[in-house]
């Protein structure tokens, strides 16, 4: 590991919806872990999302503990923000303006946004994805209460999520 001010010292950026955090974010961070001194995984829409940026946050910390290596980051959504790029572009933004340090490095599964990360001078890498295990199929699982989902989630979150959706639920009955 290169020594932080070097100019071998490497930060990598993993942009992330997360609905929820799950086992392809998992390999994906693995991943990033393997090539970089530092990591930073920026939760889009942090705030507007069934799954927040804080219960993402603590997913994350559940699964790979206080690991120091490992800074968490909510992107603000704005309306503005329709393509790949934007949401690049705005999340060093605002990585910038909260005084992390500047990622050097890129990871994704999706391939339109390796483009944009690579015109925005960031080494990038295209991870392979999970067979099926996407948050679209998590958050359709939850949607119909079949467990499915469960085979998607590290195994520790499991009741984490469990007690999210439940009181997810109950604040909508009161409202």
């Amino acid at each position: 590991m290169a020594q932080l001010g070097s100019p071998n010292y490497k930060v990598g950026l993993i942009i992330a919806r997360a609905q929820p955090f799950h086992n392809g974010h998992l390999k994906i961070i693995a991943d990033a872990l393997m090539k970089c001194d530092e990591i930073i995984v920026s939760f889009v829409d942090y705030n507007t999302n069934f799954f927040d940026y804080d219960i993402n946050q603590q997913l994350g910390r559940e699964v790979l503990g206080l690991n120091k290596r490992i800074s968490y980051f909510g992107t603000l959504h704005k309306p503005t923000l329709q393509i790949p790029k934007h949401y690049i572009e705005e999340t060093l933004i605002q990585l910038e303006d909260a005084n992390y340090n500047m990622p050097t490095h890129f990871f994704t599964h999706y391939e339109d946004w390796v483009t944009p990360a690579m015109e925005l001078q960031l080494e990038t890498k295209l991870i392979s994805t999970l067979v099926d295990n996407s948050s679209r199929s998590i958050y359709e699982s939850l949607e119909l209460e079949n467990d499915d989902w469960k085979t998607k989630v590290p195994y520790s979150t499991i009741e984490m999520i469990e007690t999210y959706i439940a009181t997810k639920k109950r604040k909508k009955l009161i409202v």
